[in-house]
């Protein structure tokens, strides 16, 4: 991708994000793979519903020192995941009220309650606290990705990966959306979760739909 492409797909997101309030004040952080040695990524410090071009860096994935210190605070966690997952292309970390409301109770959010988590986030990893913009932090999230693309920063916020940013934003508004679900049901009392009959029968109804379309 040119750098112009994507600074503007993140000028573009970081604003969408902030609309969203899944982010606040100058919070978050968001990225995208330029090549195999480079990623762009939002400097530290700045509002992500008011990006200039000149409020991104980028940084090489083999050497980052030299842009460390314009570099959101996070830069490490970006880094662990391009490089330990080729196939990602875009990073966005937020704080969302109620999926971090989800991670300081202890809230079980993979139960299967929803059909649609069920079939677009059927797994979603929960890393236990590590100081943010930690080395500690940036490995645990990269290897929680090994089986998800949504993971929940305990005490912290959320990380969401994928191809692009339409990827990796629509998984934030899928996770906060369940965690704002699953919180007000449990508060109104007993939630009814899917049982593992209805959960199969659900993936074996869309699995034969893809299959006859294709």
């Amino acid at each position: 991708m040119h750098t112009w492409q994507a600074k503007a797909e993140i000028r573009r997101y970081g604003k969408k994000l902030y609309a969203q309030r899944y982010l606040v004040a100058n919070e978050g952080n968001l990225s995208l793979r330029l090549d195999d040695q480079n990623i762009l990524i939002t400097k530290t410090q700045v509002c992500k519903g008011e990006l200039t071009r000149r409020d991104l860096v980028t940084i090489k994935l083999t050497n980052p020192a030299e842009a460390s210190l314009q570099a959101s605070s996070e830069y490490r966690m970006h880094l662990a995941i391009y490089q330990q997952h080729p196939h990602i292309k875009a990073v966005i970390h937020t704080h969302p009220p109620f999926t971090i409301a989800c991670t300081i109770t202890g809230a079980a959010i993979d139960q299967p309650i929803l059909p649609e988590m069920i079939l677009t986030e059927p797994q979603i990893a929960m890393v236990p606290y590590l100081a943010p913009s930690s080395s500690e932090l940036a490995e645990k999230v990269a290897r929680a990705l090994d089986a998800s693309r949504t993971a929940l920063l305990q005490n912290h916020g959320l990380v969401t990966v994928g191809e692009t940013l339409q990827e990796a934003f629509w998984r934030t508004e899928r996770c906060e959306h369940l965690c704002k679900i699953w919180l007000l049901g449990h508060l109104s009392g007993q939630v009814n979760v899917l049982t593992p009959e209805q959960v199969a029968a659900l993936k074996g109804l869309f699995l034969n739909r893809s299959t006859a379309a294709s």
